[in-house]
């Protein structure tokens, strides 16, 4: 488990309403990946179930799930928890996604019934954003990645039917949730039998039509849409094949049928290279629309994350950030400028992280005496992963034949000092089942920009 001081904890708890753990997800929530990979929440790198090798049931009920619940009840995180983790020994509360999972009511004794469902069942989508990959957008080269079948079938929405009367929340990934047709089916069962249960889309902004006009009066939706800058020229670079022209009246739609049922436009932007300066002036353009915003951090994109720029480069964005004023009028805009003084938090931990980047020959374990053992222990941990999630033995053998190539070639483009203690360390920190998901459906040019990011930044991200 992840060792967390008393003290940390402690001041942790006074800033929420929840405290009786330290994290709710386990107990109320669940989340699918594209490949069937099942955790509590999209942060659990390190331990995931596995669907459809086990049904719903069997997974909210199994061993995974109950290790994550002990460990908790425990008063810690579990060791796959990473995100979580390095937040709270950072001190960045705001950010942990641990708040996400506050609201739910959860049973220290006794059984707790699933209430909130995360789905990220398809990637089919329109845009082709340079922060995405194949493995989330359709638009992305699949020549290499493995053929992998849809499994998210009309079987698996017969079996969420008996958890719908119950859920509190569901969360829709993509893609783009309004081009994945499963959604509507489930949407339109939710607004049949569960019609208070919040729908969460996170959705680009580009496809709005009379069928999801007539949805948005019916359903209880939330709408998250991901908009990184106000300036036409720099988002249609990051929101590659989106047109800036008609995503604005479309946000504008979506902002004002949620102010007519009381709810608030959530704008999730990601932290870039690109739009890095802009970034105030979206905080701005949020407060003055009246939208909520959140700064995210991106993953495994080495090329075109904020947290890659040197140390130095992190600085001046520092030095800039802080020099900027906003005026706040309600609660919504005290929160996006705090939420922005929060990222200035976390912009100080990623100049420490890259500081130690830019020293790495002196701070890691680059020796190689332990590179057989850690290699053969890496390669079983996926091996078992791969036999597991297989459909036959021919399945298997062609998988584990793909998989363990592919890392041949991956490994033999990147620099000599990789194939080091450190490096793999680092991975058998990571669950094996994310290591193959990623091998099977990202193409090579993606797995070794994440190899890297593990390489000088452990995943932390």
């Amino acid at each position: 488990m992840a060792k967390i001081d008393k003290s940390t904890i402690k001041d942790f708890n006074s800033t929420r309403i929840s405290k009786k753990f330290l994290c709710n997800a386990p107990f109320c929530a669940m989340r699918f990946s594209i490949s069937g990979l099942v955790s509590p929440c999209c942060h659990s790198f390190g331990l995931n179930d596995c669907y459809p090798n086990r049904n719903i049931r069997q997974i909210w009920d199994g061993s995974i799930f109950k290790e994550y619940r002990i460990t908790i009840r425990n008063g810690q995180l579990p060791n796959s928890c990473t995100y979580c983790e390095s937040r709270l020994k950072s001190k960045e509360f705001s950010l942990i996604p641990i708040r996400q999972f506050d609201d739910f009511k959860v049973r220290r004794i006794g059984r707790n019934n699933l209430q909130t469902l995360q789905l990220a069942i398809s990637n089919r989508c329109n845009l082709k954003c340079p922060m995405c990959n194949e493995m989330f957008s359709s638009q992305y080269d699949q020549s290499d990645t493995f053929d992998s079948n849809n499994i998210y079938d009309e079987a698996f929405i017969n079996e969420l039917y008996e958890y719908i009367p119950h859920l509190n929340e569901l969360i829709c990934l993509g893609g783009e949730p309004f081009l994945i047709n499963e959604y509507y089916d489930i949407w339109d069962k939710i607004i049949s039998v569960n019609p208070s249960c919040r729908i969460s889309v996170v959705t680009n902004g580009t496809v709005l039509n009379d069928r999801i006009k007539r949805l948005l009066e019916l359903g209880n939706f939330s709408i998250n849409l991901s908009f990184e800058t106000i300036v036409k020229e720099t988002y249609e670079k990051i929101r590659v094949n989106a047109n800036y022209d008609t995503v604005i009246p479309n946000m504008e739609y979506f902002a004002k049928v949620l102010r007519q049922q009381g709810k608030t436009l959530q704008i999730p932007a990601c932290a870039l290279k690109s739009n890095s300066k802009e970034i105030p002036d979206l905080v701005r353009f949020c407060n003055e629309k009246e939208y909520h915003l959140t700064i995210l951090t991106t993953y495994r994109d080495i090329d075109v994350a904020m947290w890659s720029l040197s140390s130095d480069q992190l600085k001046e964005l520092k030095d800039y950030y802080i020099q900027q004023t906003f005026t706040t009028h309600d609660w919504n805009s005290n929160d996006n400028v705090s939420n922005f003084k929060n990222f200035i938090s976390t912009v100080d931990r990623w100049i420490s992280d890259a500081e130690k980047k830019e020293n790495f020959q002196n701070i890691f374990d680059l020796k190689t005496d332990k590179v057989t053992d850690l290699k053969n222990r890496l390669f079983s941990n996926m091996e078992k992963c791969l036999k597991e999630t297989s459909l036959s033995e021919d399945d298997f053998g062609k998988k584990r034949e793909y998989v363990f190539g592919k890392w041949k070639r991956i490994m033999d483009s990147l620099p000599e000092y990789f194939e080091s203690n450190h490096l793999y360390k680092i991975l058998l920190q990571v669950s094996p089942y994310i290591i193959v998901e990623y091998m099977l459906r990202c193409n090579s040019q993606t797995m070794k920009k994440t190899l890297e990011e593990g390489f000088y930044y452990g995943f932390a991200h």
